[in-house]
């Protein structure tokens, strides 16, 4: 089963309870801007189509979180969060906790990722960024031949 919101603009969403959430249930967003989701319990999957400046808070996503086309994310995972893919996207911003920071990115033809973590031994419902890593998620990298592979590694930003 999935749920499907459409061309929601300056909309804040709390969606919880049984019919909405739940492990068997996903949930699609496309063409949506300006707004806040906060998905309260386990849900099989999040994903994001066409969407702008959208801050989504998810407790448990069993599966992953999508995000294609988008721009202005951030992402709030607050229990679980097994990965996230972002394509062709702009201006990603994970925001992970000691639960979550396990997380797997992947990154396909996007720009301006980045994630935020916090600091082993930080308390992570503290938002001081003295408390926090951030990093940024490589958008370049250099391949060379080795042998009879070839192996991948972010390069520096040279000039």
């Amino acid at each position: 089963m999935n749920w499907v919101f459409e061309n929601y603009d300056k909309e804040n969403l709390k969606i919880e309870g049984d019919k909405q959430v739940a492990k068997n249930i996903g949930h699609s967003y496309f063409n949506c801007s300006n707004m806040e989701i906060r998905i309260s319990g386990k849900i099989k999957s999040v994903f994001l189509e066409g969407c702008k400046n959208v801050v989504l808070y998810v407790d448990k996503v069993i599966t992953e979180i999508t995000i294609m086309n988008t721009k202005g994310i951030k992402i709030f995972g607050l229990e679980q969060m097994q990965s996230v893919t972002a394509e062709k996207s702009q201006e990603v911003n994970l925001y992970l906790n000691h639960k979550t920071k396990n997380c797997v990115v992947y990154s396909i033809c996007t720009t301006s990722v980045w994630i935020q973590f916090p600091k082993d031994g930080a308390d992570d419902t503290d938002w001081d960024q003295e408390n926090w890593h951030r990093h940024p998620v490589p958008e370049q990298y250099e391949t060379i031949v080795k042998g009879e592979e070839i192996v991948t590694i972010p390069s520096d930003n040279r000039e």
